[in-house]
């Protein structure tokens, strides 16, 4: 299982080795899932993903679904900035999709492996990433 302690270390591994560039899901895929950048990067090229370029949710859903894992519509806390978001994260134990304009990023037990997270990006919408088993 991958860890990354925190978010420079993986977009480091996406920039160097892989050469990739709107990678943010796939960021997000690996935190999420617990796997390394390459796993997440190769299941989102599977799924039709061209070097560089971001994703839709339904492609998103797929790459998760692969792994066992599925969102659902979480409470936003008041947030409606990345930012915000970012204030709050070290409250969230266990795993989350932050969509907002045109990007996700992911939160896992605390930590926010976000770009973005200084930043007002808007439109937030956080999702709880489950089992596709679990039902709540």
């Amino acid at each position: 299982m991958a860890t990354y302690k925190d978010a420079p270390k993986i977009y480091h591994v996406a920039e160097s080795y892989y050469n990739d560039r709107g990678y943010c899901s796939v960021v997000a895929l690996a935190i999420a899932a617990g796997i390394g950048y390459g796993k997440a990067f190769h299941t989102f090229r599977r799924l039709g993903r061209r070097l560089g370029a971001g994703t839709h949710r339904h492609m998103q859903k797929l790459a998760l679904a692969e792994f066992g894992l599925k969102l659902e519509l979480h409470h936003s806390y008041g947030c409606r900035t990345t930012k915000a978001v970012g204030n709050i994260a070290h409250l969230l134990q266990g795993t989350f999709w932050v969509y907002c304009t045109g990007h996700v990023a992911c939160i896992k037990d605390g930590q926010y492996y976000d770009w973005a997270a200084t930043r007002n990006k808007r439109n937030v919408s956080i999702f709880k990433v489950i089992p596709i088993h679990e039902n709540t």
